[in-house]
């Protein structure tokens, strides 16, 4: 079974392209609970994960920042949409690959975080 920080690393490589809180301090604040809860799961250092926290927060960066495009999200991030996000991520299950296809995928979409969508 992939471990979590292996299948965000895969994610982030194969990515392409809130009431009150702007996106960069969205894509901040995801970053920060993505790698807080990758940490809590000890899932830094192995194989196919990522080799610590500043790579950690430098990849989750740029996955949340295409996730959440300026051109489509700047100043109009959806309240409900990032807490849906950020609860999914802080429940991740250690270890699922199929809930961070979820938190990607589903909970954590432009369509569902950016007011716009």
């Amino acid at each position: 079974m992939l471990k979590r920080a292996g299948v965000w690393a895969v994610l982030v490589a194969a990515t392409a392209g809130c009431g009150g809180m702007s996106r960069e301090e969205a894509r901040e604040e995801a970053t920060e609970r993505s790698c807080d809860r990758l940490e809590e799961c000890d899932e830094f250092g192995g194989p196919g994960q990522f080799a610590n926290r500043d790579q950690c927060d430098l990849q989750l960066r740029d996955l949340w920042n295409r996730t959440w495009p300026a051109e489509e999200c700047q100043d109009a991030i959806s309240s409900d949409g990032l807490d849906g996000c950020f609860e999914a991520i802080e429940g991740y299950e250690c270890g699922n690959a199929a809930d961070i296809l979820n938190i990607l995928g589903n909970r954590c979409t432009r369509e569902r975080v950016c007011a716009g969508g």
